[in-house]
């Protein structure tokens, strides 16, 4: 009996050191995904604080294209962040689903 109990616990222990990890993964994505966000400053309120002291037209046109690069980056990022999240969204519930089928019992009439 105490040889099947420990079997049992063998086999229990990489499930939840893969859960955990999971998890973790989870969580750390989606705190990057969704909570630590840049700022949202529009765009124009970004380039007249900077431009505040500049009278050259080609200054504030480098400084706009560069401001819109920088926010054409940062949407791809959120992007992939968002990607990331969902991925391991889906193999969390694949590994847990394929958890529940694994422990059910095979055969019968149940």
């Amino acid at each position: 009996m105490a040889a099947t109990t420990k079997m049992s616990n063998l086999r229990w222990q990489p499930w939840w050191a893969l859960l955990a990890v999971y998890l973790t993964l989870f969580l750390v994505i989606g705190y990057i995904a969704f909570i630590a966000k840049d700022p949202d400053i529009p765009l124009m309120e970004r380039v007249n604080t900077v431009t505040a002291g500049t009278t050259d037209a080609q200054t504030k046109a480098a400084i706009i294209d560069i401001y819109k690069q920088e926010e054409n980056e940062h949407e791809t990022k959120a992007e992939i962040a968002a990607q990331g999240f969902h991925i391991v969204l889906g193999s969390l519930i694949g590994f847990l689903s394929a958890s529940a089928v694994a422990g059910k019992p095979s055969g019968g009439s149940q």
